[in-house]
């Protein structure tokens, strides 16, 4: 009794990981085609300034959330604050 009810947790884990990476490849894809999808429309349409405030605001964006979220996630290992003091920022 106690081996099946393993054996049934164990499926689920596999089940629910695989819906995750299938999850994960659908909105990476989309997100991708939409980009790809945007940037043919107004390049088409002879539009450049929308791709200019986007690259932009994707720039500020890393500079300015995604860089500190992680070196505030890495900042609790040990030696990271020698190892930022070493390097750039980029």
């Amino acid at each position: 009794m106690v081996f099946i009810k393993k054996l049934y947790i164990m499926e689920n884990m596999i089940k629910n990981r695989i819906l995750s990476f299938c999850v994960i490849l659908f909105v990476y894809f989309v997100a991708v085609a939409g980009g790809t999808l945007a940037y043919l429309v107004f390049f088409a349409m002879d539009l450049q300034w929308p791709l200019l405030i986007g690259a932009t605001v994707n720039t500020l964006m890393f500079l300015f959330i995604s860089i500190p979220m992680a070196d505030k996630r890495q900042s609790r290992k040990p030696g990271f604050t020698e190892y930022k003091k070493e390097t750039r920022i980029l």
